[in-house]
């Protein structure tokens, strides 16, 4: 028998190594995804798609190569138990993958996934009756890489119950999630639309979101932040710019969900991607000059001609023509201004007439700040008495009923009884100077601000708001920003010397910065 020599078995040594090593590491480096579709509820009426949903995106990662987990209809017990068995299967080095499909809610902030025999009629019942997104991200915190999918931002009845004993400050079902910002390193958390938004179920066999996401993700070579461009970009498309999709990432590294020979993201779906973001926040607006800036800037992508039909559907508007404020409103209220009550918790037609006009709406605002200084600033038999006014005041506003003439000059009267009180307490000796260079700015409307205490400290608050909005805004939406300041600018501006136009014109813009947040 001839004897191997050394060298052989040193090859044959490093040959075993590199096959048990790399055995090794196969079974190390797993791909594991839970799916789950919850669709048939018990207490509120069943979602048609979330189980078709969950049912495509597992055929579809289990022809990728992924260990797939999934279950649909899940009650409280059994969506912790497969979270739960999750969990326990993820490793260091492991890919994992979360993607869930039925009604989802944000409480305070905090974003619940919501089994099918949830009863929701308090606050206690979310910490026994749901699972909270963070607790699907601890499971998940081991592995090397974590990818989120949420179609779970349906508008939903459970919301609007906990939003009768919780208040609409804490629930709204018109938000859909709150952002979760994936606070360990290799995590990818994607929504099926922005945030503060809710997304459609979808009339044909899959969500929006959901029909695109299984369509592309098998593409070779795609990195998992071009398959949301593209996905957001056809979602937008789909749903005329009601819904875009979403991501928050702290990926280390590019995640494939198919390997392959990559396709370059070309400059054309950059700009889509973006277009199809602005349209999103602006594709109610009424205001002619920003649908024409938004299709100078995005005339080569397929939402510049929603912005064209928009355009066209518009009366005239004369540019430079100075008008009432009244006539302004429609150019002010890109969206809708709240009023200083919550329109969800009021059914009184006055209250719901105040909650669909934005002058009332502006006005009611106006009058709470003026009501809430001459208030606090009276003491004793005053501040009783004034506290007995107004509620009285209430009773004959609320008694105009839908007249929107009776309702605007009920506010005009209170305002006005309250107005010299408010001089007197808010006119400090020292004269407050505004947000910008009252030297260079000649306007009537600039002179007026730059010489009027009330209108200078307005304008230093709605420069905060407009930064601190700013601060976290994308670039697309940015830019939308910035196109409706400019716009207000010029709608402030013809205002004139008006201080009460002025006035209520600083009002509504801060108001409408805080619903962009």
């Amino acid at each position: 028998m001839k004897l191997l020599s050394r060298n052989s078995i040193a090859k044959i040594v490093v040959v075993l190594s590199t096959l048990i090593f790399c055995s090794l590491q196969a079974e190390a480096q797993k791909r594991i995804a839970l799916v789950i579709g919850n669709g048939g509820y018990t207490s509120v009426p069943r979602l048609g798609n979330p189980v078709n949903d969950a049912g495509d995106v597992a055929n579809v990662l289990g022809n990728l190569g992924f260990e797939v987990i999934s279950s649909t209809d899940l009650t409280q017990r059994e969506f912790a138990d497969r979270l739960k068995a999750f969990g326990d299967r993820i490793g260091p080095n492991d890919e994992v993958f979360f993607f869930y499909a039925g009604h989802g809610l944000q409480a305070k902030g905090v974003n619940y996934l919501i089994p099918v025999d949830a009863r929701l009629d308090s606050e206690r019942d979310l910490d026994f009756e749901t699972i909270r997104l963070d607790l699907v991200l601890r499971q998940m915190r081991s592995a090397r890489t974590k990818i989120i999918m949420l179609d779970a931002c349906r508008n939903n009845p459970f919301a609007r119950t906990l939003a009768r004993s919780m208040g609409t400050r804490s629930v709204n079902e018109k938000l859909g999630l709150a952002v979760t910002v994936a606070s360990d390193l290799g995590t990818f958390i994607a929504y099926a639309t922005q945030p503060g938004n809710v997304a459609s179920d979808g009339s044909g066999r899959n969500s929006p979101f959901t029909e695109k996401l299984v369509e592309h993700m098998p593409t070779p070579g795609q990195s998992i932040t071009d398959l949301m461009m593209v996905v957001r970009n056809e979602v937008a498309v789909a749903t005329e710019g009601a819904q875009i999709p979403w991501e928050h990432s702290a990926l280390a590294s590019k995640f494939y969900f198919q390997q392959g020979r990559q396709k370059e993201t070309s400059r054309q779906d950059l700009l889509t991607s973006e277009a199809a973001e602005a349209w999103g926040w602006i594709r109610n607006t009424t205001n002619r000059a920003l649908l024409e800036e938004f299709i100078r800037r995005y005339g080569n992508t397929p939402f510049a001609n929603r912005a064209r039909t928009a355009l066209r559907g518009l009366t005239s508007q004369p540019r430079h023509e100075k008008s009432s404020f009244i006539s302004n409103m429609e150019n002010v209220s890109l969206r809708p201004v709240q009023p200083s009550f919550d329109c969800k918790v009021h059914y009184k037609d006055a209250e719901v007439t105040i909650c669909n006009n934005p002058e009332l709406s502006i006005l009611d605002n106006e009058l709470s700040r003026i009501y809430t200084a001459v208030y606090g600033a009276a003491e004793g038999p005053r501040k009783s008495a004034i506290l007995s006014d107004q509620r009285l005041w209430i009773r004959q506003r609320d008694a105009c009923g839908v007249h929107v003439s009776c309702i605007s000059r009920a506010y005009q009267a209170r305002i006005a009884a309250l107005d010299p009180d408010q001089r007197a307490i808010s006119a400090p000796a020292a004269h407050a100077r505004p947000s910008f260079d009252c030297a260079t700015h000649f306007l009537p409307a600039e002179v007026a601000v730059c010489s009027d205490t009330s209108l200078a400290q307005l304008d230093v608050g709605l420069d905060a708001q407009y930064r601190r909005t700013s601060s976290w805004l994308s670039k697309a939406r940015k830019r939308a920003l910035v196109l409706e300041q400019r716009q207000w600018l010029a709608t402030r501006d013809t205002c004139g010397s008006d201080k009460r136009c002025l006035t209520l014109q600083y009002q509504a813009r801060i108001e409408q910065l805080k619903v962009w947040q």
